[in-house]
């Protein structure tokens, strides 16, 4: 009714058939039908005897001795304004019908209610009434609050700090430790497909990986070099060193086709697929 009636005085709307009829109309079918319905009332203003009507129909029953009960229940939220707290209580006192001792209700209230014991005290050696009550408080509360500011915490700097130095360090850390991937030698991020897959090494014949990184010929050729350099210093070689170096080489190889082929079969299983010559199957992981 508060906005309907806004709007009347902002239209200059002051008939009372014509604030009737505008109720009716805003109001729709049900307003139209409780109009018809509802026993008429004594009185010449039709726009009042209307409101009237409707009113009865839709408010709630008033007990005041209920809502003084809820309103004496009430307590200040945590870390609430004392200012909100008291529009809380002031809004819960109209339905108390406190009439004129309103504030004074309200002011014993809060002063029941609230935990600040020096404003308390302050309030009751003073003789405040409410508004200065609720003024002090608000200068207190804003006091504190800009003290708390002033202080700070030191050790909450010195955390902050030292978060964020090793959250620097740790992300400097990641980036010198990315490195291009071990089977096609580009970065293509982790869990991407490599482009490698399926292809075979022009140096070892074997699949998923080039010839770029390839690591048997790397390993071929490190021990030619030892051997060389091992040659250089050595006076002379019998038949049963190198037969015994022979027989190193193919152990050294076999563990090296172990090893590789395991760390493959680690990194296919990161993208869930494999090729092989005769098609692509789906490998699901554990």
């Amino acid at each position: 009714m508060e906005s309907i009636e806004r709007e009347f005085r902002y239209f200059r709307i002051t008939e009372p058939a014509d604030k009737k009829d505008a109720l009716i109309i805003y109001g729709g079918k049900d307003i139209s039908r409780l109009e018809r319905s509802l026993r008429d009332e004594e009185g010449e203003d039709e726009y009042k005897v209307l409101k009237n009507k409707l009113n009865k129909y839709y408010l709630p029953k008033k007990n005041k001795h209920h809502a003084r009960y809820l309103f004496l229940k009430m307590k200040p939220f945590k870390d609430e304004y004392t200012v909100t707290y008291v529009m809380r209580l002031r809004e819960k006192a109209h339905e108390c019908e406190f009439e004129a001792t309103c504030d004074e209700r309200i002011l014993e209230h809060c002063i029941q209610t609230i935990t600040n014991q020096d404003l308390i005290k302050r309030a009751i050696s003073k003789g405040w009434n409410l508004d200065k009550f609720v003024e002090e408080a608000g200068q207190m509360e804003d006091t504190c609050l800009q003290m708390k500011d002033m202080k700070g915490d030191p050790r909450d700097i010195g955390t902050f700090s030292a978060n964020k130095i090793q959250s620097n360090r740790s992300s400097y850390k990641a980036h010198d430790f990315e490195e291009d991937c071990g089977y096609c030698g580009f970065d293509h991020g982790e869990g991407r497909k490599c482009p490698a897959y399926g292809k075979q090494c022009r140096n070892c014949e074997k699949y998923n990986h080039f010839a770029s990184v390839c690591r048997t010929e790397k390993k071929k050729q490190q021990y030619r070099a030892g051997n060389f350099r091992r040659g250089e210093r050595s006076v002379k070689k019998t038949t049963e060193d190198k037969i015994e170096t022979d027989s190193n080489t193919d152990v050294s190889d076999y563990d090296e086709d172990e090893d590789y082929f395991g760390e493959t079969i680690q990194h296919i299983m990161k993208i869930r697929k494999v090729k092989t010559i005769q098609g692509v199957r789906d490998i699901e992981k554990p």
